[in-house]
């Protein structure tokens, strides 16, 4: 089935549009969900992340255009991002205490601890103000490829561009982050 046909089907038949989006895309939601979530998550964590990702996409129907992305590429952006949401929330609940049965465990931050978080977060604003200072259209396409993880075909489908131009584009955006941010460690994010 189509996006287009799978998106008519929704529209018309919500409820057998739904089902049909859930068998087609549950796989590539639970990759997701397992990927960014399985280390700190249980599965009943999981299994309602991935609920609300189906849920969130359901309430957005009528915003969706097809022109700018596929049904594959909205369900992919809405789970990463509830992926960051449901990460944060699930390490700052661990980060304070942590019950298992009637023994209380409480783990208390200790100053390198928080010393390192700072540094971390210093460190991604700063690549996040590096990356929006390379301007249109580097910024996009490494945003595009190094968090929506889309592909140099996907990219240049949306920016209107050749693959081998986003790729070209690409090394050179990050040729111009390595140089600006030298002294910062990315601990490997953009290198591949």
């Amino acid at each position: 089935m189509t996006d287009q046909e799978l998106l008519k089907l929704l529209h018309e038949d919500f409820e057998a549009g739904y089902v049909e989006l859930m068998d087609t895309y549950i796989g590539l939601v639970y990759v997701i969900a397992r990927s960014k979530l399985s280390s700190i998550c249980s599965e009943q964590v999981m299994e309602e992340f991935v609920s609300d990702v189906f849920y969130m996409f359901s309430r957005q129907i009528e915003d969706i255009d097809l022109q700018k992305g596929t049904i594959k590429a909205y369900l992919s952006i809405i789970a990463k991002r509830k992926a960051i949401r449901t990460y944060y929330q699930q390490t700052k609940k661990q980060a304070v205490y942590s019950i298992e049965d009637k023994d209380i465990t409480i783990a208390l931050v200790s100053k390198e601890n928080t010393e390192q978080t700072i540094l971390e977060k210093e460190r991604r604003e700063e690549l996040i103000q590096a990356i929006h200072n390379l301007g249109h259209p580097d910024s996009e396409i490494i945003i595009r490829k190094y968090y929506y993880g889309q592909t140099a075909t996907e990219i240049g489908e949306q920016i209107h561009m050749r693959p081998k131009s986003v790729a070209k584009r690409s090394e050179r955006a990050l040729m111009k982050l390595r140089k600006k941010l030298e002294s910062v460690k990315l601990g490997g994010l953009l290198y591949e």
